[in-house]
């Protein structure tokens, strides 16, 4: 199951992406994010993913980042998460994932 991040991914459409990484926790399939097109994160975003990962983590549950933009490599250190946060975090120099 692939989401798709917003490009705007703040507190006003946060509700559609915990909306999916719920769905995403209860299939039986890796949930792999796509941030390739987020052009502005804001602390609640950043606090979703981090609280997904912890979520997916306990579950035993596969969520990877895909790929994403330069902005949320920006962004997303800030809020103190990492690709490396996320299953698998091997990514090459683009952001996309290896597997």
């Amino acid at each position: 199951m692939e989401i798709r991040l917003p490009g705007d991914f703040t507190i006003y459409n946060i509700e559609e992406v915990l909306q999916e990484l719920k769905a995403g926790l209860s299939s039986g399939e890796p949930v792999v994010l796509d941030a390739s097109g987020v052009r502005d994160m804001d602390g609640c975003a950043v606090q979703l993913l981090l609280s997904a990962i912890k979520s997916f983590q306990q579950e035993r549950k596969e969520l990877r980042l895909g790929s994403w933009s330069d902005e949320f490599q920006l962004i997303a250190p800030l809020g103190g998460l990492s690709p490396s946060d996320f299953s698998g975090g091997d990514m090459d120099e683009n952001g996309h994932d290896r597997r």
